[in-house]
């Protein structure tokens, strides 16, 4: 069930970021590679790096760049909500109607199917950056409660933090009540 309450958020899954903003360690990589029974040959080859720049990522001796990070995510079928979330370092971007309409398609909102999917962001990036603008069309605001729905388990605590730095908080507090809202009415009717 998802539970998300604007003053006393329930984080359901906790990560841990490093300073960069950069989710994943060499250790925690290994381990999932080992766990999907791959190479290091495999994946290097499947990552675009050698064998032994994978040999160094996983031992901690190199760390893995926003972009080799993405790589690993997208190889190893991970669930985007593990691509870097910029807004750990404080930064919201301000993108067009366009934009992100087509960053929610590239998630799999039902809305914009029609439409060509962007590169895949962090939802929580996505959702940030939505509401960083003084007006966006109505049918772009109606998939922001989707966004906090289908993925509750963004770094909400990063999220609110960047929110209150860029005075979203508010658009943010009636979008998770909304999902919430909704959520709920999907429940009862289940």
């Amino acid at each position: 069930m998802f539970v998300i309450n604007y003053y006393n958020l329930v984080i359901i899954y906790v990560k841990s970021y490093n300073s960069d903003g950069v989710l994943m360690n060499g250790r925690d990589f290994a381990k999932l590679r080992k766990h999907q029974s791959r190479t290091q040959e495999q994946t290097a080859l499947g990552l675009g790096v050698s064998q032994a720049y994978l040999s160094l990522l996983e031992n901690g001796k190199r760390q893995f760049t926003g972009q080799l990070q993405n790589r690993a995510v997208r190889f190893l079928s991970l669930p985007v909500t593990e691509l870097t979330l910029l807004a750990e370092t404080g930064v919201v971007e301000n993108v067009s109607d366009a934009r992100l309409a087509a960053e929610v398609a590239g998630l799999g909102y039902p809305g914009f199917s029609h439409l060509r999917k962007a590169p895949r962001r962090n939802p929580g990036d996505i959702l940030l950056s939505g509401l960083n603008a003084p007006n966006r069309g109505t049918r772009l605001v109606e998939a922001f409660p989707w966004l906090a729905a289908k993925f509750p388990t963004l770094n909400w605590s990063c999220i609110m933090r960047a929110a209150k730095a860029q005075d979203l908080q508010n658009r943010l507090g009636f979008v998770l009540d909304l999902a919430a809202k909704v959520t709920d009415l999907r429940n009862d009717h289940a």
